[in-house]
């Protein structure tokens, strides 16, 4: 049987290599608070090395203001928020600044992300660096501090897109519960007018069948810019064959709401049309093929013993 004082001894002994052992054993770096989306954002900045977007959102709709006033694809900044809502980090990398650089976290490279909530809260930001090789992650640091992490749930691809994929594209963005009344589709001597009574729908004077023009109103909800024509370069109508046009497609909505569009010289080589929304600064090219199918399309509504 063992003295009591070296039982006394082995007991510290066996603490000692207890706590010996526990603080050798590597732990995590604890994960950095990251900041909350707020649940209803109204503002968006991001901040790229070749230019800053400024987003801000009026009742349900976003506005492009910064580098220039345009309405924002919703479905874009849609994407972008659930990437942000889903951000996390797998691993603290550094925490030396003399670093940042070779992550591109530092002020010059990094893409600077800020969102505001409502009654202009402070911001939820981040400073997003490049992609890591395995492309899975990102490296990512929070403005004021040193850190860098490894992060998932944002690509670098989504921040530095082009400027038109933020912006609206479709040439007919309207509350789908703001029907089309009223259509006419001008081509030289050729105009073609679809009108709509109560559920009914005429063209050329006779009854058109629902189904079709309900199809064909469809294509028109979804035409879309290919590219955008901005000022000073759109001011150039003479150009684009805008002064007089005789290739013309007017909308009138139930709302009272009228979108005109006009078709200028079709550019055989890039096979595309310019086209000038009411009186609207900027200019767009839309493809051949979608322009020339809705007069197509619309030409096929008519009764077959009324085409010609």
């Amino acid at each position: 049987m063992l003295p009591s004082w070296l039982k006394r001894l082995l007991g510290i002994l066996l603490l000692v290599t207890a706590a010996t052992i526990a603080v050798k054993i590597p732990r995590p770096a604890p994960k950095p608070p990251l900041p909350e989306l707020p649940a209803s954002p109204e503002k968006l900045e991001i901040v790229r090395p070749d230019a800053r977007l400024l987003f801000q959102k009026s009742g349900d709709e976003w506005t492009l203001q910064q580098p220039l006033d345009y309405p924002a694809d919703a479905e874009t900044l849609k994407l972008l928020f659930s990437s942000l809502s889903s951000l996390s980090t797998d691993e603290r990398l550094t925490d030396r600044a003399e670093t940042h650089s070779l992550y591109e976290v530092n002020d010059s490279s990094a893409i600077l992300v800020r969102v505001w909530g409502p009654q202009g809260k402070e911001p939820a930001e981040w400073l997003f660096g490049k992609t890591a090789p395995d492309f899975l992650h990102i490296y990512l640091r929070r403005p004021g501090r040193p850190e860098v992490y490894l992060a998932k749930g944002v690509e670098r691809d989504a921040l530095t897109q082009p400027l038109a994929r933020w912006r609206e594209r479709r040439l007919f963005k309207t509350d789908p519960a703001d029907g089309i009344h009223r259509l006419v589709f001008r081509r030289e001597k050729t105009a073609l007018e679809l009108l709509r009574a109560s559920d009914t729908w005429t063209l050329a004077g006779k009854t058109a069948e629902t189904s079709a023009v309900e199809n064909f109103l469809a294509s028109l909800r979804v035409l879309s810019v290919e590219e955008f024509i901005d000022p000073p370069a759109s001011s150039d109508t003479k150009k684009f064959g805008l002064l007089t046009t005789k290739n013309s497609l007017e909308v009138l909505f139930s709302s009272g709401k009228t979108v005109r569009l006009d078709a200028g010289e079709k550019d055989a080589v890039q096979n595309r049309y310019p086209l000038r929304r009411n009186e609207e600064p900027s200019l767009f090219w839309i493809s051949a093929n979608d322009w020339d199918g809705l007069f197509s399309g619309l030409q096929r509504l008519r009764p077959a013993d009324n085409r010609k």
